[in-house]
């Protein structure tokens, strides 16, 4: 089992490896291809979903709904390799055999109360 912690490790470097040729323009530059959204912002959200899962794994479920969005991680990529680093050491504490219930709101209605579990 410990080898998901090391894929999840080997994606980060891989991403904070990508990070780091960008410069801060290009990077939260919105592009066509990417339906007007940026590199930056598909980074910020992979950031987001690591850290939800990471800060809520002592509790019984995750719900990504209820992240936080940190809007410095889209357009600054110092900041997001830095907090790439700091997720990958908090990898290592991971309870990988620990049963975890994922709640996250997959409707098409504007209820959010319309869970997915």
């Amino acid at each position: 089992m410990s080898g998901i912690k090391e894929n999840n490790k080997a994606v980060i470097s891989q991403l904070t490896s990508l990070i780091s040729q960008f410069s801060n323009e290009d990077y939260s530059k919105k592009l066509e291809v990417f339906s007007g959204a940026s590199i930056g912002m598909h980074i910020r959200h992979i950031l987001e979903f690591y850290t939800c899962f990471i800060q809520q794994t002592n509790d019984s479920h995750i719900c990504y709904d209820s992240r936080k969005r940190q809007l410095i991680y889209e357009i600054n990529t110092v900041a997001s390799i830095e907090k790439f680093e700091e997720i990958q050491n908090d990898i290592d504490s991971l309870d990988i055999n620990k049963t975890l219930e994922i709640k996250t709101n997959s409707s098409t209605k504007k209820d959010k109360n319309d869970y997915v579990k």
